[in-house]
Protein backbone atom coordinates (compact mmCIF):
# COMPACT_ATOMS: atom_id res chain seq x y z
CA UNK A 1 0.00 0.00 0.00
CA UNK A 2 1.53 3.20 -0.94
CA UNK A 3 0.80 5.69 1.60
CA UNK A 4 2.07 9.04 1.02
CA UNK A 5 2.99 11.75 3.94
CA UNK A 6 0.38 14.26 1.94
CA UNK A 7 -2.67 13.09 4.11
CA UNK A 8 -2.24 15.64 6.68
CA UNK A 9 -5.15 15.64 8.57
CA UNK A 10 -6.32 12.53 8.94
CA UNK A 11 -8.59 10.76 11.32
CA UNK A 12 -6.22 9.25 13.45
CA UNK A 13 -3.98 12.59 13.16
CA UNK A 14 -6.51 14.50 13.93
CA UNK A 15 -8.11 12.49 17.30
CA UNK A 16 -3.83 12.58 18.11
CA UNK A 17 -4.09 16.06 18.04
CA UNK A 18 -7.07 16.96 20.10
CA UNK A 19 -5.76 14.24 22.89
CA UNK A 20 -2.58 16.06 22.87
CA UNK A 21 -4.88 19.49 23.38
CA UNK A 22 -6.49 18.09 25.95
CA UNK A 23 -3.29 16.69 27.95
CA UNK A 24 -1.69 20.72 27.52
CA UNK A 25 -4.66 22.53 28.80
CA UNK A 26 -4.90 23.47 31.76
CA UNK A 27 -8.55 24.12 31.18
CA UNK A 28 -9.66 21.10 29.86
CA UNK A 29 -9.76 18.02 32.67
CA UNK A 30 -11.02 15.03 30.20
CA UNK A 31 -10.95 13.55 27.01
CA UNK A 32 -12.49 11.24 24.77
CA UNK A 33 -12.14 10.64 21.14
CA UNK A 34 -14.50 10.16 18.14
CA UNK A 35 -16.45 6.91 19.59
CA UNK A 36 -19.57 6.85 21.62
CA UNK A 37 -18.51 3.84 23.54
CA UNK A 38 -15.69 5.21 24.18
CA UNK A 39 -17.56 8.47 25.86
CA UNK A 40 -20.16 5.95 27.52
CA UNK A 41 -17.38 3.81 28.93
CA UNK A 42 -15.88 6.81 30.59
CA UNK A 43 -18.98 9.08 31.67
CA UNK A 44 -20.34 5.72 33.05
CA UNK A 45 -17.22 4.37 35.00
CA UNK A 46 -16.53 4.59 38.82
CA UNK A 47 -14.41 7.92 38.42
CA UNK A 48 -16.39 9.05 35.25
CA UNK A 49 -14.88 12.20 32.87
CA UNK A 50 -13.40 15.30 35.17
CA UNK A 51 -15.48 18.23 34.01
CA UNK A 52 -14.78 20.26 32.18
CA UNK A 53 -14.22 17.39 29.19
CA UNK A 54 -13.82 17.58 25.56
CA UNK A 55 -15.14 14.93 23.33
CA UNK A 56 -14.72 14.45 19.35
CA UNK A 57 -18.07 13.74 17.89
CA UNK A 58 -17.81 14.31 14.19
CA UNK A 59 -14.98 13.84 11.28
CA UNK A 60 -16.00 14.06 7.97
CA UNK A 61 -13.74 14.47 4.73
CA UNK A 62 -14.60 16.08 1.40
CA UNK A 63 -12.41 16.64 -1.75
CA UNK A 64 -11.90 19.73 -3.88
CA UNK A 65 -9.77 20.45 -6.90
CA UNK A 66 -9.82 19.62 -10.32
CA UNK A 67 -6.93 17.55 -11.27
CA UNK A 68 -4.98 14.98 -8.46
CA UNK A 69 -2.14 17.60 -8.22
CA UNK A 70 -4.18 19.96 -6.80
CA UNK A 71 -6.65 18.36 -4.59
CA UNK A 72 -7.45 19.48 -1.32
CA UNK A 73 -8.95 17.73 1.49
CA UNK A 74 -11.65 19.93 3.41
CA UNK A 75 -11.80 17.92 6.60
CA UNK A 76 -15.17 18.85 9.36
CA UNK A 77 -14.13 17.96 12.56
CA UNK A 78 -16.90 18.45 15.36
CA UNK A 79 -16.12 17.98 19.21
CA UNK A 80 -17.93 19.24 22.13
CA UNK A 81 -16.92 20.48 25.19
CA UNK A 82 -19.05 19.76 28.37
CA UNK A 83 -19.37 20.38 32.16
CA UNK A 84 -21.32 17.21 33.72
CA UNK A 85 -21.22 18.44 37.83
CA UNK A 86 -24.60 20.51 37.09
CA UNK A 87 -27.45 19.58 39.00
CA UNK A 88 -30.17 18.68 36.31
CA UNK A 89 -32.83 20.93 37.68
CA UNK A 90 -31.00 23.88 37.90
CA UNK A 91 -31.16 25.74 34.38
CA UNK A 92 -29.30 28.88 35.79
CA UNK A 93 -26.40 26.87 36.52
CA UNK A 94 -26.81 25.03 33.10
CA UNK A 95 -26.67 28.39 31.14
CA UNK A 96 -23.83 28.89 32.89
CA UNK A 97 -22.35 26.11 32.28
CA UNK A 98 -23.13 26.76 28.52
CA UNK A 99 -21.21 30.09 28.69
CA UNK A 100 -18.23 28.24 30.47
CA UNK A 101 -18.13 26.02 27.71
CA UNK A 102 -18.30 28.61 24.97
CA UNK A 103 -15.58 30.72 26.43
CA UNK A 104 -13.21 26.77 26.74
CA UNK A 105 -14.53 26.85 22.63
CA UNK A 106 -12.30 29.94 22.13
CA UNK A 107 -9.37 28.94 24.08
CA UNK A 108 -9.29 25.70 21.71
CA UNK A 109 -9.85 27.73 18.38
CA UNK A 110 -7.32 29.99 19.76
CA UNK A 111 -5.38 27.53 20.07
CA UNK A 112 -5.84 25.38 16.54
CA UNK A 113 -5.07 29.33 14.69
CA UNK A 114 -1.72 29.36 16.81
CA UNK A 115 -0.50 25.85 15.49
CA UNK A 116 -1.97 26.60 12.28
CA UNK A 117 0.23 29.61 11.95
CA UNK A 118 3.54 27.53 12.85
CA UNK A 119 5.26 26.14 9.91
CA UNK A 120 6.30 23.36 11.44
CA UNK A 121 2.57 21.87 12.70
CA UNK A 122 0.89 19.52 10.54
CA UNK A 123 -2.32 22.11 10.48
CA UNK A 124 -0.05 25.16 9.17
CA UNK A 125 -2.19 27.05 7.28
CA UNK A 126 -5.49 24.89 7.43
CA UNK A 127 -7.32 25.86 9.99
CA UNK A 128 -10.35 27.50 8.04
CA UNK A 129 -11.37 30.05 10.81
CA UNK A 130 -14.09 31.90 9.00
CA UNK A 131 -16.44 28.28 8.70
CA UNK A 132 -15.99 27.75 12.62
CA UNK A 133 -19.51 27.05 14.32
CA UNK A 134 -20.51 27.11 18.03
CA UNK A 135 -23.80 26.03 19.56
CA UNK A 136 -25.31 25.81 22.78
CA UNK A 137 -25.91 21.63 23.69
CA UNK A 138 -27.62 20.02 26.91
CA UNK A 139 -27.41 16.45 27.05
CA UNK A 140 -28.95 15.22 30.29
CA UNK A 141 -26.80 11.89 30.49
CA UNK A 142 -23.53 13.52 29.53
CA UNK A 143 -23.51 17.29 30.28
CA UNK A 144 -24.21 20.86 28.88
CA UNK A 145 -21.82 22.66 27.14
CA UNK A 146 -20.88 23.35 23.31
CA UNK A 147 -20.76 21.68 20.48
CA UNK A 148 -18.18 23.40 18.19
CA UNK A 149 -17.94 22.43 14.09
CA UNK A 150 -14.13 23.47 12.85
CA UNK A 151 -12.95 23.08 9.22
CA UNK A 152 -8.87 22.40 8.10
CA UNK A 153 -8.26 22.19 4.52
CA UNK A 154 -4.46 20.46 3.30
CA UNK A 155 -3.12 19.16 0.34
CA UNK A 156 -3.93 15.58 -0.65
CA UNK A 157 -3.52 14.48 -3.83
CA UNK A 158 -5.49 11.95 -6.17
CA UNK A 159 -2.38 10.51 -8.09
CA UNK A 160 -2.82 6.92 -9.12
CA UNK A 161 0.17 4.72 -8.33
CA UNK A 162 0.20 2.04 -10.41
CA UNK A 163 1.57 -0.28 -7.92
CA UNK A 164 -1.03 -0.28 -6.05
CA UNK A 165 -3.58 -2.20 -8.68
CA UNK A 166 -3.44 -5.59 -10.03
CA UNK A 167 -5.24 -4.38 -13.20
CA UNK A 168 -2.90 -1.59 -14.12
CA UNK A 169 0.51 -1.60 -15.40
CA UNK A 170 1.65 1.95 -15.42
CA UNK A 171 -0.25 5.89 -15.90
CA UNK A 172 0.58 7.85 -19.09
Amino acid sequence: MNMTNSRLNSYQRIHQYFAHIVQDSRLLQGYAGFSSTELRQKTNSLTGLPSPFLHLWKYEKGLLGTSPETTMAVVNVGYAIFRNDVAVDDFEAQYAAIDQCEQLAHHVCSRLRYDANNPQHFLFNAFLKDRTRIEPVSMQEVGYGVEVQVYFQNPESLKLHPQDWHSIDRVC
